[in-house]
């Protein structure tokens, strides 16, 4: 025992003793009478033979047991809250994302190892993640409590265990000791720290990985952008003046105590009784993973330019902390010194994969690890699931399973697995790539638009496959089957687009395809079909036609003037943009305008709305999922400005969009829908817009995703809405046969009206 002593006040003794967990009992015997016999410098040995026993010094500080690593240093917080493979998805993206290498691919190449075999999410998992990677470690979850803060007094120093409030001092102490034994994730360390300070106090600051959105992983253009940046760590203070404090460290601590304790020793501010501290546990973050959890270095702690040390020394080194309580105030402060050894955070390196040169093995462990590196990134930065829901939370798990019962190398089972996951995603940005897999050998040479839910050829330039021509089977099976069962494999954020999706996978022909047909008379056939080039595809339109910029007089409307602006019709070419300016700026009091949206754009529509707004006005609004470090999210607008050109036209518009009208078509129709002058006819677009962005998989496959939230200029949401038609056009197989444009002729309709 620390401090057993008489003191000699007349007849009278005084014992100390300090109880050695908890504090509970105080000062026992503080007021302890014993008689004064008890108290002799010697006293007559207890068999009666009279000799003497000679009191024993103080003893000394013991040396506590101390470790070496900052792994065994670090405490878990709170287990796991989701589906094993959900946090631990969470849990790599951590480590991949924000944690101190640069290295995502090998990181995700390792992750793939640790993943072959059966059944590999058990407890053992973490342990072999955290060997696997220096900046990880596995920890045991702690017991989250539900106690307030407790206070015991020994003399005049307080000893607090925290809890979920701060707890209150008495009044006649003179120091702060704070107990970190029992910390439970929920207590307010931060308020009882507060209570022994009288004003914020600077500690450092923290580097951490800042994600303006999610950099696109590739060598090439992205609209998104990280970097490092700082953030102050400040102890907070609100007592009425300066404390001494102490902490007494148990062997391992949590993140957060790690840096309060750390910083305050650094800072002078406090001593440490019991267990050295790690600066790699104040620079981690932990994630709970079952009834365990892991620890990933996600920052550099410094002062000014200088790393804190790699270890912080208790100043008392003891395992029975309890004895030195009362020595908080006299313990020398000495200048900490230390070695840095360990590695500091680096920003994110997007860049690194080459696809022409990638590793091509997809196992077992690589088809798991596309998942969890999928849906861990789409955690952090999709922008939607407020509005999409979290589906994708059970489809990952259902993933799982059906990567269970694929062989390895099954690309085709995996494309179909991933487009399963990414359906319940609900972007129409969603889309898988498998840059290593087979391609097909020919393509139809058709345009297919969905017609009363059917599929229905508006235009054809394939041998045997007519305009007006309604697909009823593909290779024997029912239409409505193949698209039901393709259309489950496609990310989208209405139907329409879905539909569009699947209509492409049905134009690719792998040898031969062949289609049951029903022309618009009812009268069905089968035809065989060979693919045709890649290239051929250009004979047909994608969305709405090839009809040229000009006016309409072939189509009794020769006061309407015709812009399409698809980039196929109108290049992004200075000539191009110079004539559809003139045209606009021509027109005269009486005429009238169709803009053709139902295609996608190239050409420079920014200042091309200009010529259409008598009024200051904005794109639409353009928020990007920001972190500042791993805690630290938030949407960050960003919103353009435009003035109105001279002249503008502000006589009749109507603006065409379709199913097809996507993404930079759809932010052409955002800017222009809400004009008073404007009609939109055709059918509903397909509601996702602001910019894509992707990440490779292991395996040589790539997933993409809208990396934005992206508004209407006037705030309210647009994904999932799109544009809704004034005048929703439904077509006819018969139209198509007779080479009629129905969009069109419902706008020249709609225009004529008042």
């Amino acid at each position: 025992m620390r401090h057993v002593f008489c003191q000699l006040l007349g007849s009278l003794c005084v014992l100390r003793y300090l109880r050695p967990h908890g504090f509970a009992l105080g000062l026992l015997g503080a007021s302890m009478l014993v008689g004064s016999s008890a108290c002799t410098e010697a006293s007559t040995d207890s068999d009666g033979s009279g000799g003497t026993i000679e009191p024993e010094p103080p003893p000394s500080p013991e040396q506590g047991v101390q470790v070496d690593n900052w792994c065994a240093a670090a405490a878990g917080s709170r287990a796991g809250e989701r589906a094993f493979a959900q946090d631990f998805a969470a849990a790599h993206a951590l480590q991949r994302l924000f944690g101190l290498d640069t290295g995502w691919i090998s990181a995700d190449a390792t992750l793939a190892q640790l993943l072959v075999g059966s059944d590999p999410f058990q407890p053992s998992l973490l342990d072999s993640y955290g060997d696997a990677f220096v900046s990880a470690c596995a920890a045991d979850a702690t017991a989250d409590g539900s106690d307030p803060g407790m206070v015991s007094q020994v003399g005049t120093v307080a000893v607090i265990v925290p809890g979920f409030e701060p707890a209150q001092l008495p009044a006649d102490i003179n120091a702060v000791v704070i107990d970190l034994r029992e910390l439970s994730p929920s207590a307010d360390l931060a308020g009882t720290v507060a209570l022994a300070l009288s004003q914020d106090l600077p500690l450092g600051s923290r580097t951490v990985r800042h994600f303006s959105g999610l950099p696109s992983h590739d060598d090439g253009w992205t609209h998104y952008e990280s970097s490092t940046t700082e953030l102050p760590v400040v102890a907070t203070g609100s007592a009425q003046g300066d404390l001494p404090l102490a902490f007494i460290t148990p062997t391992r601590l949590s993140p957060e105590a790690a840096t309060l304790v750390a910083g305050l020793r650094l800072a002078g501010r406090a001593i440490i009784i019991g267990h050295h501290v790690f600066a790699g546990v104040a620079e981690s973050s932990w994630i709970g993973v079952g009834d365990r959890g892991l620890l990933i270095r996600t920052s550099s702690l410094h002062n000014g330019a200088v790393m804190w040390p790699d270890v912080i020394p208790a100043d008392i080194s003891t395992e029975t902390p309890e004895l030195y309580v009362e020595d908080v105030t006299t313990t020398p402060l000495n200048a900490v010194a230390g070695d840095v050894a360990r590695s500091a955070i680096q920003p994110f390196d997007r860049t690194g994969w080459d696809w022409q040169t990638a590793d091509t093995t997809l196992d077992s462990g690589g088809m798991r690890a596309g998942l969890l590196v999928g849906w861990g990134i789409f955690d952090r930065f999709f922008p939607f699931f407020d509005l999409v829901g979290r589906e994708i939370d059970e489809q990952l798990l259902l993933s799982l399973a059906e990567v269970d019962g694929l062989a390895d190398g099954d690309r085709a089972g995996y494309m179909k697995v991933l487009g399963r996951f990414m359906h319940d995603l609900y972007d129409g940005h969603g889309f898988y790539s498998d840059w290593a897999g087979a391609w097909p050998s020919g393509y139809l040479i058709v345009q297919i638009q969905r017609v009363a839910g059917e599929p229905v050829v508006r235009s054809s330039a394939h041998e045997g496959v007519f305009a007006g021509d309604t697909i009823v089977s593909i290779d024997g099976v029912d239409a409505a089957d193949w698209y039901e069962e393709a259309m489950s494999r496609y990310s989208a954020a209405s139907d329409g687009y879905r539909f569009v999706l699947a209509t492409d996978e049905l134009k690719q022909v792998w040898g031969s395809k062949e289609l049951g047909l029903r022309d618009p008379d009812g009268i069905e056939r089968t035809v065989t079909v060979e693919g045709r080039p890649w290239e051929d595809q250009s004979l047909v339109p994608w969305g709405g036609t090839f009809r040229p910029n000009g006016w309409l007089d072939d189509l009794g409307a020769a006061n309407t003037y015709y812009v399409n602006l698809s980039g196929e019709v109108t290049p992004d070419e200075p000539a191009v943009y110079d004539a559809v300016v003139a045209s606009i700026v021509a027109l005269q009091q009486g005429d009238q305008l169709v803009l053709d949206m139902r295609d996608y754009p190239a050409i420079n529509y920014y200042e091309l709305e200009r010529y259409f707004h008598s009024e200051p006005y904005t794109a639409p609004e353009f928020w990007f999922p920001t972190w500042n470090g791993p805690d630290d999210f938030s949407l960050v607008e960003d919103s353009w400005s435009f003035t109105p050109a001279n002249p503008v036209w502000t006589g009749p518009i109507a603006l065409l969009v379709s199913n097809k009208s996507v993404s930079s078509a759809e932010n052409v129709a955002q800017m222009l829908e809400y004009l008073p002058n404007v009609v939109v006819v055709g059918q509903q677009s397909a509601c996702t817009n602001g910019t894509v962005t992707s990440f490779w998989l292991p395996g040589n496959l790539s997933l993409t995703f809208t990396g934005m939230r992206l508004r209407n200029p006037d705030g309210t949401e647009f994904h999932g809405i799109g544009i809704v038609p004034d005048v929703d056009v439904v077509p006819t197989a018969s139209q198509f046969a007779d080479g009629d444009d129905p969009e069109l002729l419902a706008a020249i309709q709609a225009l004529a009206t008042p």
